[in-house]
């Protein structure tokens, strides 16, 4: 079964990239590091090299005249210690014009064909597998958070190397894939609160991991269709959506949204966060320009999480307190003893009626009092 790096990755260009050196022959990685969401430990497998990823290139150049062999000693550390490393020499001799590999042929026990292996012991997942360091977290199949480097030093000296400054390969593990909406609102399913005071303040908490952009929706249903479970994403009208790359990476860095939008009254809301996530497919090196209602086919499946939906109805505080007016109004000509006694201590209704586990404003309100005179009615009061 092929190995499948579940990996969201931005690639992060250094314009002045880290170089390997030793007397004749220079090292460069490109790119020199990426930035992912979740790193499968298996993608790393020196035994089955033709199952990973292609993440970057190695390129060797010799800076001496004419051509020559060299010899690599390639280490794989986690947060700068060494979990299993190999030596190995070039096949095909290497001059002044760069030679290319990839992270595939570098990570390898069989040396992949371009090298032969000259030192090291066992070069495999086992070895990192049983790091004391790894053991725990990887039963789980995935990296923690931390940095994953391939490190390449050279040698001119096949028999008898003295290695230079090393190249480094990185990759940053920064888990980010869960999102808990806050408020407004309350899942679909639930009783949705009233929101009146402008400008409402959205505000999720998700792991904030320097590079994911995340984007608002926020859906608007009329008073009589409310969202559902099974409707929400694709009924209603879209009301507000993040605009661009530019508020998204505002949004991830502050995690709340607020602005005067024209709420309508008596109306429902329902609101979602996207948040881009980035694979060794499809890695967008400035990162995703599109809303996600603008997206089509072409965009890879599997490269965002997203919250679930919140719902709130607006209610502006005129029409909040318009009820309030009418609602007293009503309870003074029901002449009920413990309600004149409520209303007389300085007690005002809120403007809203619970009704079966759902709350009612504005008109629906003003329905379900004038049905109260033909009923029997007990009165309960509570904190």
């Amino acid at each position: 079964m092929k190995h499948q790096l579940i990996v969201f990755i931005a690639l992060l260009l250094i314009l002045t990239p880290l170089v390997a050196r030793n007397t004749s022959f220079t090292a460069t990685f490109m790119p020199p590091q990426v930035l992912v969401n979740s790193l499968n430990f298996t993608s790393f497998d020196p035994t089955r090299p033709d199952l990973q990823p292609m993440l970057t290139t190695l390129s060797i150049t010799h800076v001496d005249a004419g051509e020559a062999r060299v010899r690599l000693k390639v280490e794989v550390r986690w947060n700068d210690v060494t979990i299993t490393q190999a030596e190995f020499i070039t096949v095909e001799s290497i001059g002044a014009i760069p030679v290319t590999f990839q992270n595939s042929e570098l990570v390898s026990e069989n040396a992949g064909g371009r090298f032969t292996k000259v030192s090291g012991g066992e070069f495999s997942l086992k070895q990192i597998l049983n790091h004391e360091s790894l053991k725990s977290a990887l039963q789980s199949g995935y990296f923690p958070d931390g940095m994953l480097k391939i490190r390449v030093s050279l040698s001119s000296n096949l028999e008898s190397p003295s290695y230079g400054n090393p190249v480094d390969f990185i990759i940053n593990v920064r888990n980010a894939d869960v999102i808990h909406l806050i408020t407004p609102g309350t899942s679909i399913g639930g009783v949705p609160p009233m929101e009146s005071i402008k400008p409402i303040n959205f505000t999720w908490n998700a792991i904030r991991s320097g590079f994911n952009l995340v984007w608002l929706q926020i859906r608007e249903f009329s008073p009589i269709q409310p969202p559902t479970t099974g409707n929400v994403s694709h009924t209603g009208k879209l009301f507000y959506e993040t605009p661009n790359k530019e508020e998204a990476k505002r949004l991830a860095e502050g995690i709340n949204f607020a602005d005067f939008l024209p709420f309508n009254e008596e109306h429902y809301y329902a609101w979602q966060i996207t948040m881009d996530k980035y694979d060794e497919s499809n890695p967008h090196v400035k990162g995703e320009e599109r809303p996600p209602s603008q997206r089509y086919g072409d965009f890879p499946k599997g490269s965002t999480a997203q919250s679930n939906w919140f719902v709130f109805k607006y209610v502006s505080d005129s029409n909040i307190a318009h009820n309030i007016d009418e609602i007293q109004a009503f309870l003074h000509l029901l002449d009920h003893p413990l309600i004149n006694s409520i209303i007389t201590s300085g007690y005002r209704p809120t403007g809203i009626i619970n009704s079966n586990g759902y709350n009612f404003t504005g008109n629906e309100v003003i329905q379900i009092l004038e049905a109260i005179p033909q009923e029997e009615m007990t009165i309960r009061i509570t904190e």
